[in-house]
């Protein structure tokens, strides 16, 4: 991971901050290494990686891109652990098999403007319209919102806290 860090990363960091330009080269290399898609279960098509491992690229990474360090911690945990923990067999069966290409970025939409990222002080709303659902309300810092393939989006379906 430090080689790759080294021949990868390095090169483009400063530019990259400099520009505020996302470095859409170096996702597939990134899935490649399995760090855009460590939390995929093996059982769906993941690598079954480790936090330990992760947090040991993460390091590597920020040594020379504390944004692109945090892109890689986002994306492996933001839409595959709450699916992992908390998503129905068939949300899992159509999103991992995406995810574990390792080619797919998620944008984790949690923080608001009047509540920071406390989940409890939510104010985004979603309400069931037939089979879709709609959603009112703002949100903030979204990390890869621009570019990410899917987001997902912390809202509050009722009024219970």
């Amino acid at each position: 991971m430090r080689r790759f860090a080294e021949n990868e990363v390095a090169p483009i960091a400063n530019e990259i901050d400099r520009e505020d330009r996302f470095p859409s080269e170096v996702i597939p290399k990134f899935g490649d290494l399995g760090l855009l898609q460590w939390s995929v279960p093996e059982e769906y098509g993941g690598p079954a990686g480790s936090l330990t491992k992760l947090c040991i690229a993460r390091e590597e990474l920020a040594r020379y891109s504390l944004s692109l360090s945090v892109m890689v911690g986002e994306n492996g945990n933001g839409m595959a652990l709450p699916l992992l923990f908390a998503g129905t067999e068939d949300q899992k069966q159509k999103y991992f098999p995406l995810l574990a290409k390792g080619r797919t970025l998620v944008a984790f939409a949690l923080s608001e403007p009047e509540a920071g990222s406390d989940a409890a002080a939510l104010r985004t709303r979603a309400v069931r319209d037939g089979g879709d659902w709609l959603i009112t309300g703002s949100k903030i810092f979204v990390t890869c919102g621009p570019v990410a393939d899917y987001v997902l989006v912390f809202a509050r379906t009722n009024d219970a806290p």
